[in-house]
């Protein structure tokens, strides 16, 4: 995989970003000249002392793996600054992320959000004239569907089956509309049919567990039933099923995110937190299932 050169660490953020300082351990070795100041802290990392005389590369060593950021709001009110700000950051986060021969295929990117209600509820009455329930009685599923129609429609019927048994109410399935004018064809080769479920949150068959544990329960049993009827991972993927947050993530490159996913080119998407992450593939390969972040956070640990 081909990383792009790289770009300081005070160039990911936003212009408009402002941060209170920290202070951090600074590693003498990884210093850069001709900076004033550098805040790279090693308390999570473990680096050489002598890292021009280890394996590695000294030029390299601050782009070896998946970029990572993100963005809150401390008040927890929703803000479309939120998202502007994140997607920025991920867009100036490519040199972290990796392309493959096709420099329009890119080896993962994408963006997990605190659930954006308002929009929700705007876009599912403007599209099917349904209103969802109250914020938290609701749960949505960022699913990847299979191409072929066919195994689409016995994954839909699969899921709805266990929704009931469980003891949700199925309330709609909305497509996710989608531009993927700018991928490459690798990707374009394995893109899913990308939908998103809405059904109540709290199911009456294991109504002691919380809200969360309870999604969380559906989706294995979902994966389990999908599995039996022979669909598996790289068919029929859950990015996200929760009442809480929701991820759009696919086989991107950072620029492509916004780009691909219109909803989050709309005004009234709105969070209040949100992380983002552009993956650099090492020891898998590439795919959309594998795209970060993952259905609770991102991690640039694989290499």
């Amino acid at each position: 995989m081909r990383s792009v050169p790289a770009r300081s660490a005070q160039s990911l953020l936003p212009a408009s970003f402002s941060a209170t300082s920290a202070t951090a351990r600074v590693n003498p070795a990884r210093q850069r000249s001709g900076t004033s100041r550098d805040v790279r802290s090693n308390a999570h990392t473990w680096v050489p002392e002598n890292l021009e005389k280890s394996l590695v590369s000294v030029e390299d060593a601050h782009k070896d793996s998946c970029g990572v950021g993100f963005v809150g709001e401390l008040n927890k009110v929703p803000t479309r600054k939120c998202i502007t700000d994140s997607l920025t950051m991920l867009n100036r986060m490519e040199h972290r992320g990796a392309c493959g021969c096709e420099t329009n295929t890119g080896d993962g990117a994408g963006i997990l959000v605190a659930m954006p209600d308002s929009f929700l509820h705007s876009v599912l009455s403007e599209e099917q004239g349904i209103q969802l329930p109250a914020f938290g009685d609701y749960a949505v599923g960022q699913i990847y569907l299979p191409r072929e129609e066919g195994l689409r429609n016995k994954s839909r019927s699969i899921i709805d089956r266990v929704v009931a048994d469980m003891g949700h109410d199925a309330i709609a399935w909305r497509v996710v509309p989608t531009n993927n004018r700018s991928l490459g064809p690798s990707a374009l080769s394995t893109e899913p049919v990308i939908e998103q479920l809405f059904l109540t949150s709290h199911g009456v068959k294991l109504k002691n567990l919380q809200t969360e544990a309870q999604l969380y329960v559906l989706r294995k049993v979902i994966e389990r039933e999908l599995k039996a009827a022979g669909i598996d991972d790289d068919e029929c993927y859950f990015c996200s099923l929760s009442s809480k947050t929701i991820v759009y993530k696919g086989q991107l490159t950072p620029q492509q995110v916004k780009v691909y996913f219109k909803d989050l080119q709309r005004e009234d998407f709105r969070s209040y937190m949100a992380l983002v992450h552009s993956r650099f593939s090492t020891n898998t390969f590439p795919s959309w299932n594998r795209a970060q972040p993952m259905r609770m956070l991102g991690h640039n640990g694989e290499i």
